[in-house]
């Protein structure tokens, strides 16, 4: 077995989709002769926006666990300021930021720079010094969000020549939710150095759809295209077989995670509503389960279908996959961003793992379009069609009444299962710490 140093900030407690991926790749890489030692944050010391203890549940008690300290200047705010609550995923709680949270964006995005977590850097390094004296590591693999993270995994690359292999699950610089920061052209550049210098500096590097890859590769001439490479977020089989799928009276469309200002809501509402004048009979419900900014919720009630709208709230995870596999249609909206050809969320893996088709908003060239259509697990429409979008939920529901619209595991789902995606990662370390001998 090959040990590494598996550097995660986002771990149980710590809920939400960032999580998943650590859970998965340590859940299965030893089954690929590749032992993780998780180093993570306090959960007393760590500032995550979404707490699901079912998660701990998880996680296989073998499993080498290294805990430390950090200094959160995010949860010393929560702390210090009557009522305040740390932004939630994308600022979807802030349509109208006040000017007191206009001041907090400020600083938090020049004065913390690449985030707010990085004061975990320097408990990070330290604890890991002290394990690399003491045990045979073969490689540092650390995967971000937070991107601080790969300031720690660059500078205890360097000290000890360790292969560091960085793992970007979702885009640096380029993520939908930066402009939001205002941050001012100092900031800025300051952060696309510190990714430029991540992205060349370390041994390989993982992202999570080709349209990303592009964008990173667009970075600098400098970097190595073959050290790039995509393996995507993925679902674990064992969630999903673990329950029954049901079939209901009732059409229901679900959505689940964020949805921000920043997702379009207006071609899904117009859809539902256009996709009622031809069927006026269809019982049917709209579940949303997660994040909510008010824009988007306030655009719900003032529809035709807000009597028929469910606010689920933040789920477990265990019921947000029920949710999913109980559901007729499963709602997706990319962010309309630049560069969001590339957006591929974990939220789409879950989707194809339960197995019900999908109802996307977004880039109808994008990769998330690439990944659902030629397979037949469901259709990606612009943000503004919302006539063809009625027309995909009309074929849907006429494949409901013939018992008809339910997938099955298929080699092509089993691709994107996180026990292959595992496989892969482990493929890399090897071939990576064999050419480093």
């Amino acid at each position: 077995m090959k040990k590494i140093l598996f550097i995660t900030y986002y771990w149980p407690p710590g809920g939400g989709p960032g999580v998943q991926r650590g859970i998965k790749l340590t859940k299965y890489l030893p089954s690929f002769g590749i032992e993780p030692l998780v180093m993570s944050v306090r959960p007393d010391k760590a500032s995550y926006p979404v707490v699901d203890e079912t998660l701990l549940e998880q996680i296989n008690p073998a499993l080498a666990i290294v805990r430390t300290d950090s200094c959160e200047p995010m949860l010393a705010y929560t702390r210090i300021i009557p009522g305040a609550t740390l932004p939630k995923p994308g600022f979807a709680d802030e349509s109208s930021p006040s000017f007191s949270k206009k001041i907090t964006r400020f600083i938090r995005g020049n004065f913390f720079i690449p985030d707010a977590r990085r004061g975990w850097n320097k408990y990070l390094v330290r604890e890991c010094r002290k394990i690399i004296k003491t045990q045979e590591i073969a490689a540092i693999f650390c995967t971000s969000p937070p991107h601080s993270t790969q300031l720690a995994a660059m500078q205890l690359s360097r000290e000890t020549g360790i292969p560091w292999i960085a793992d970007l699950r979702d885009p640096w610089t380029d993520i939908y939710y930066n402009r939001h920061l205002l941050r001012t052209h100092i900031a800025n550049s300051i952060d696309r150095r510190y990714e430029r210098k991540v992205l060349l500096t370390a041994d390989r590097i993982i992202t999570v759809s080709v349209s990303l890859r592009k964008v990173l590769l667009e970075k600098s001439a400098k970097l190595d295209p073959q050290k790039v490479v995509v393996i995507p977020n993925g679902f674990d089989h064992e969630d999903f077989t673990e329950l029954q799928q049901t079939q209901e009276d009732v059409f229901r469309i679900a959505y689940t995670g964020t949805m921000t200002d920043d997702y379009p809501i207006d071609g899904f509402i117009r859809s539902v509503e256009l996709f009622l004048k031809t069927n006026p009979g269809c019982r049917y419900q709209v579940d949303l389960a997660g994040h909510f900014s008010g824009k988007s919720l306030r655009k719900l009630n003032e529809s035709a279908i807000s009597a028929h709208v469910n606010i689920l709230g933040v789920l477990h995870q265990k019921d947000t996959i029920a949710l999913m596999k109980r559901s007729s249609v499963l709602l997706l909206i990319i962010p309309d961003a630049p560069k969001n050809e590339g957006i591929v969320t974990g939220k789409l893996f879950e989707y194809i793992g339960a197995g019900n088709p999908v109802l996307g908003f977004g880039p109808t060239h994008g990769d998330a379009a690439a990944i659902i259509e030629p397979n037949g697990w469901g259709r990606m429409f612009d943000y503004k069609d919302p006539i063809q979008a009625a027309g995909y939920l009309e074929e849907v529901y006429k494949n409901r009444e013939r018992n008809t619209d339910k997938l099955t595991i298929t080699d092509a789902r089993m691709q994107y299962s996180r026990r292959a995606q595992a496989g892969e990662v482990a493929r890399l370390i090897i071939n990576l710490t064999e050419q480093n001998v």
